[in-house]
């Protein structure tokens, strides 16, 4: 007795069509992933470096890091369910599943975190009340607009069809926008009071004020790049009538936010290999220093460096005690 197998695949043949519907989520997903190892790289070197951060900071970036672990577990939630299990079933990109709404609730609460640390910055660099009462502004502005794409995620979780997606463009619209309008207010802000004490502190020791040019530089592509990004996924998001594209840019979005805020912190080390006898290191005869800058609310500020040398400058006296990024 013999019996036959038909072990021909059938033959699937997906419209073109279908293409920049899936193509997006495809290249995003894989973004994503590659900057949540990234992420993964920075926390580990933040884990190595800064054991004696304070607890509210560490307590930030570690925070921060399970939002974005979350997040990679929604984006693999969404490119799973719409690029392998519902592969030639043309209704999984019309009706959407959990994954697909949690994005933009994701992605509105790790720029608010981001958001919160950076205010938190221009609050102790502030040396008066009108900073104070601006920064203030800066959070409200922030926690409004990521409070609405929030509820735009809630909103659409209970609609769950892409083609009413129009029902939620004006808070996503808003969101976006105001995300973007936050970010440049938090950089220009950034590069004010970074660009005053840098020109105090020129005048003591140019050392500190290469430092504070490195904060500045970083503080521009920070703001820079992240507002940029919103506002090309808020051009695409209205232009998405027949393509996934803003999708790409929902995925990649929260990592920018993450990874920015990560380089910043980690950007306080400036590691260097010396050479050096086998004392200073038994594996390879080389020792790690880390370079910071530190400024108090009363000691003037202080810049450490390898070789035991300290400068001295009176560059921000309302910073209580803690460690900015340089």
């Amino acid at each position: 007795m013999s019996s036959e197998y038909n072990t021909t695949l059938p033959a699937i043949n997906p419209s073109e069509k279908f293409l920049p519907l899936v193509g997006p989520i495809l290249v995003g997903a894989s973004l994503s992933w590659w900057l949540y190892g990234i992420m993964v790289l920075q926390v580990y070197v933040y884990y190595l470096a800064f054991p004696g951060d304070p607890l509210w900071t560490k307590a930030a970036v570690y925070g921060l890091f399970v939002l974005d672990t979350i997040d990679s577990v929604i984006t693999t939630d969404v490119a799973w369910k719409m690029l392998c299990r519902g592969w030639g079933k043309p209704e999984t990109l019309i009706k959407t599943d959990w994954g697909f709404a949690m994005t933009p609730v994701i992605d509105a609460t790790i720029p608010i975190w981001v958001h919160m640390f950076y205010a938190w910055r221009l609050w102790v660099l502030g040396r008066n009340m009108k900073w104070k009462c601006f920064t203030s502004g800066i959070v409200i502005l922030s926690l409004a607009v990521g409070i609405t794409g929030i509820a735009s995620g809630i909103t659409y979780a209970t609609i769950n069809d892409v083609r009413k997606i129009t029902e939620i463009y004006v808070p996503i619209s808003t969101w976006l926008a105001g995300s973007a309008f936050v970010d440049l207010l938090i950089a220009t802000s950034m590069v004010y009071l970074l660009l005053a004490a840098r020109k105090q502190a020129v005048k003591w020791n140019r050392a500190t004020g290469r430092k504070l040019t490195n904060m500045i530089r970083l503080s521009v592509e920070s703001g820079v790049a992240s507002a940029a990004l919103a506002i090309i996924h808020l051009t695409f998001f209205l232009s998405s009538g027949t393509n996934n594209i803003h999708l790409a840019f929902a995925f990649v979005t929260p990592k920018l936010y993450s990874n920015s805020l990560m380089v910043s912190l980690n950007s306080r080390a400036g590691v260097y290999e010396r050479a050096g006898s086998s004392s200073s290191n038994p594996a390879n005869g080389n020792a790690r220093q880390v370079t910071l800058v530190e400024f108090c609310e009363t000691v003037p500020a202080t810049v450490s460096s390898g070789t035991g040398r300290s400068g001295h400058s009176d560059i921000v006296n309302n910073i209580k005690g803690s460690t900015l990024a340089v």
